[in-house]
């Protein structure tokens, strides 16, 4: 990790829960956090670490995952610009990390102490309740993806993630995917082979095609239905 300055006034405008704070507590939130740089391949933090910081990731792209035990990583999350990496452990009295953190690329995270950035916006309700908010919501999203987990066809889960990726993209038939094949096919847990071979068929029955990391949506009503399941023709 390298030097960790302060951060600008528009680095906390990224996150939902800094904004409309009154100018007095903005401030001093910016006086309490630091930004972290980390090389590509750079842990942020590690299983079973104390969880000191609250971090949210400024710039670059960091994977959220867990080594299971026969070596393998799953990855549970890749965080982007804006993204909270700690979440509802804010409010853990025994803050340790559940998960690691390493960076994808060379990335920027914003880091707080826990403690205080509970403090300073416990002074200031509706940032308190944006809060609640955002973690409510980043907890139905992770319910979400386990309930997608659990679908047994691999090909429902590369088309509801393609399908979320197209609705992320303003509904533009031409997007490029923000990770690598690779980190997607551990997201989604299926093998890179597995993925590759979904995108095939996919292209095959003119639902979408895809060249690296760039995709074309051919048939969004038809990549709706496949990921709810209706579409059994991929």
């Amino acid at each position: 990790m390298l030097q960790r300055p302060q951060p600008t006034l528009k680095d906390l405008n990224q996150f939902s829960m800094f904004t409309n704070l009154p100018e007095n507590i903005l401030d001093s939130v910016r006086k309490q956090s630091r930004v972290i740089s980390l090389r590509r391949g750079q842990k942020l933090f590690r299983q079973g670490e104390w969880a000191k910081n609250s971090c949210f990731c400024l710039s670059g792209q960091l994977k959220v995952y867990r080594s299971t035990r026969y070596g393998t990583e799953k990855i549970v999350e890749i965080a982007s610009p804006g993204d909270n990496l700690v979440g509802a452990m804010l409010f853990n009295r025994n803050r340790r990390y559940s998960l690691d953190c390493c960076a994808i690329k060379a990335s920027k995270v914003l880091a707080i102490d826990s403690v205080v950035l509970l403090d300073l916006l416990s002074g200031f309700q509706p940032a308190y309740l944006n809060l609640i908010e955002e973690l409510s919501d980043r907890f139905d999203a992770l319910i979400d993806h386990v309930e997608l987990l659990s679908v047994d066809k691999a090909k429902f889960r590369v088309a509801y993630y393609l399908l979320e990726q197209y609705n992320k993209n303003g509904q533009q038939k031409e997007f490029v995917l923000d990770s690598s094949k690779k980190h997607i096919a551990s997201l989604l847990s299926v093998q890179p082979e597995t993925l590759s071979r979904c995108l095939r068929s996919f292209k095959q029955s003119g639902i979408a095609d895809s060249r690296s990391r760039k995709v074309w949506i051919l048939d969004a009503k038809r990549l709706e239905n496949m990921a709810s399941g209706l579409d059994h023709a991929a």
